[in-house]
């Protein structure tokens, strides 16, 4: 099996080019949309919800494969990415040749292992990006564990705690300090400190942000009257 190896990406005005109009091209085009991507379908025909999706960032575009191949090509020229759903062995080893060629990345919705890229199933819970794949062994238990995982995550205090003060602290210190050594010292100490852990895992964020602000007056961290008002809710 290949090796792959996980990572987020920014698809804000990257082209991504789907061969394929079913179903299943309609819901990959439709998150790809959804973050930013321009996105051109290459099909003979086109499922209604495609057709009914009102994007300038998307082109439906008519073509007849494998007779008018070469049509095909002219829109992969500045393509990031290639989206496969069409299961054709003779036009999908023609496209992956052609890519391979132009360091074109290839996401093969159909067969995962003749491709570069895996779309995971994704989730967001409580501020945190989730994303799983079972390299195409199981859709169904790799949608069955991510609901597991977010129903995990929305329900633990700590998580929730970390995520608000943490945050919260974090912020205070890229605002307000420069060196970069020491923005990393103070990131380090507040995530080993214990007392702060403990706060954050019984899921008081009042005390722990308070303890938090006392780790940064420690080091004479400039402090503003916004960030006591943190406590109460007020910012």
């Amino acid at each position: 099996m290949k090796k792959f190896y996980p990572f987020f990406i920014d698809l804000s005005g990257r082209k991504i080019v789907v061969i394929g109009g079913g179903e299943a091209s309609y819901k990959r085009v439709k998150s790809f949309l959804d973050s930013g991507a321009r996105v051109t379908v290459l099909s003979l025909e086109f499922h209604d919800q495609l057709l009914d999706i009102n994007n300038d960032d998307l082109e439906l575009v008519k073509v007849r494969l494998p007779e008018e191949l070469d049509i095909a090509y002219r829109y992969f020229s500045d393509a990031f990415m290639i989206v496969i759903a069409i299961d054709d062995d003779e036009i999908v080893d023609r496209i992956i040749e052609y890519a391979k060629e132009r360091n074109i990345l290839i996401n093969n919705m159909v067969h995962s292992e003749k491709g570069d890229v895996i779309v995971p199933f994704h989730e967001e819970a409580g501020g945190i990006s989730i994303a799983l794949t079972s390299f195409g062994v199981s859709g169904l238990a790799t949608r069955v564990a991510l609901e597991k995982v977010v129903k995990i995550l929305e329900d633990d205090v700590e998580v929730k705690a970390i995520l608000k003060v943490y945050g919260r602290l974090k912020k205070i210190i890229r605002s307000r300090v420069d060196d970069h050594k020491l923005r990393m010292k103070l990131y380090r100490e507040l995530s080993e400190d214990s007392k702060f852990r403990e706060l954050l895992r019984s899921g008081d964020i009042k005390e722990a942000f308070k303890h938090g602000l006392d780790i940064l007056r420690k080091y004479n961290i400039p402090l503003q009257p916004s960030d006591e008002r943190f406590l109460d809710g007020t910012e």
